[in-house]
């Protein structure tokens, strides 16, 4: 019986430990914000020129790069359409792939995306490398349509990687926000409780033991 509940109680302490680290997708930029609290975040703009390959704009605290074969590299780079905040934007067409790369470990990331099925209706996909979150599904929008993309983990990443289901989609990305703010982010009032119980049942069965120790 002791072993179940010291069991129940790791259990349940493990649990709210993957709930805080989950990493969760963010379609409003509202909701983003509030994950974040006041902890100001970096802003990369795209303004400063960057270093240039053909499938890669360096921009010294992120790289965005693409990858595939169809649009990848002679749609992409960095371009005056569809800027959100100043001159310039970022871009890249699907079926390929594109990839934001940071030069130190981050816990949070929000993005304006615009054109985003523009030319069908498409599936839209972010992943940190813990595998794709949905951001829109079944999802069309007129030319111009400005939408947000975010995400933040608790657990770090330094990539984020967006894949888009309709061919030929021309994605431009801009007004891009990251950072920390999430290192050692308070747990929500559920996972508290679970964390809660399960000190109470390991604290229970060790009294429990003690007892039983005392009146062998």
């Amino acid at each position: 019986m002791k072993h179940k509940v010291l069991m129940l109680a790791c259990s349940a302490m493990c649990l709210s430990t993957a709930a805080v680290a989950a990493p969760t997708a963010y379609m409003s930029d509202a909701a983003f914000s509030a994950a974040n609290g006041a902890t100001a975040l970096t802003l990369q703009s795209f303004e400063v020129a960057p270093t240039v390959t053909a499938t890669s704009l360096n921009f010294g605290n992120v790289a965005f790069n693409c990858t595939g074969s169809t649009y990848c590299p002679g749609f992409f780079g960095r371009s005056t359409v569809y800027a959100t905040d100043g001159i310039f934007s970022v871009f890249f067409a699907t079926p390929d792939s594109a990839t934001f790369t940071f030069s130190s470990t981050i816990t949070s990331f929000g993005v304006d995306v615009v054109g985003l099925g523009d030319v069908g209706v498409t599936n839209f996909f972010i992943n940190n490398g813990s595998g794709p979150l949905a951001l829109q599904s079944g999802y069309s929008a007129p030319g111009g349509t400005v939408t947000f993309a975010g995400l933040t983990d608790s657990a770090g990443f330094t990539t984020v990687t967006f894949t888009g289901t309709q061919r030929d989609d021309g994605i431009f990305f801009d007004r891009l926000r990251f950072g920390t703010a999430l290192a050692g982010a308070v747990p929500e009032t559920s996972t508290w409780a679970m964390m809660i119980s399960g000190f109470g049942l390991v604290g229970g069965a060790m009294r429990r033991r003690r007892a039983s120790a005392v009146f062998a």
